[in-house]
């Protein structure tokens, strides 16, 4: 599966999944998505306004983490509706940009096992 993103008729972004057809978000009209989000924004963003922090930052913390909720909203709901259909659930860590690997790579940790023997090879040679 892969996700790829084409316009609507009124030239807003669409993110289709290309095995199945299906809309997996409508992104829309910005001004229209943040409303129905938020619609009491410049009030929050007063509320949370920390010292002498500019209203700009206020708003761009709280309009991630609205956006981010939004989405996962809209994503498990997407989530909901294919194990409805009986079909897998997607793999959204290549999608998301949310999920870390973790580790070295192997070439890193070749040449760290090779470092380290060759250390242990010295000692053991400096000994004798």
């Amino acid at each position: 599966m892969s996700l790829i993103v084409q316009y609507d008729e009124d030239n807003n972004p669409v993110v289709i999944d290309d095995v199945t057809g299906q809309i997996v978000n409508r992104v829309g009209n910005w001004q229209n998505s943040v409303d129905s989000i938020a619609p009491n924004l410049s009030t929050v963003i007063e509320q949370n306004k920390s010292g002498d922090e500019p209203w700009y930052v206020s708003a761009q913390k709280i309009l991630t983490g609205l956006l981010m909720t939004d989405q996962q909203r809209k994503l498990l709901n997407v989530q909901i509706d294919r194990a409805q259909k009986g079909l897998p659930p997607l793999d959204l860590t290549n999608y998301t940009g949310v999920g870390v690997r973790v580790g070295i790579a192997p070439q890193t940790q070749q040449l760290l096992i090779y470092g380290g023997l060759a250390l242990l090879a010295v000692m053991l040679l400096r000994r004798r």
